[in-house]
């Protein structure tokens, strides 16, 4: 079984969002469900939220899924402001 991947502690204006997803994207293993802890996820704003749907479809495309592990609560809140929870797997303890 492949290892989780982290997202950082901040995904916000003040990071390379471009730069972040490649490197997530990167760390993806090519098939099954690609699991993430944002358990440490604290600084973020709508740039997170954009990051992880697309992500989201990048694996899509590939009849892959993102389940997002452990959200944290600023990014619980946050999904729930833009109305996307749905939209994306979360899955807490």
């Amino acid at each position: 079984m492949p290892e989780m991947l982290s997202l950082p502690a901040q995904l916000n204006h003040g990071v390379d969002i471009p730069r972040e997803l490649e490197r997530l994207w990167a760390l993806s293993p090519a098939e099954g469900a690609v699991e993430v802890d944002a358990s440490t996820l604290e600084k973020l704003d709508s740039s997170a939220v954009a990051l992880l749907l697309e992500w989201q479809r990048r694996l899509q495309r590939r009849r892959q899924a993102l389940v997002i592990r452990n959200p944290s609560a600023a990014l619980t809140s946050l999904l729930q402001v833009y109305g996307v929870g749905e939209l994306l797997a979360i899955s807490s303890p």
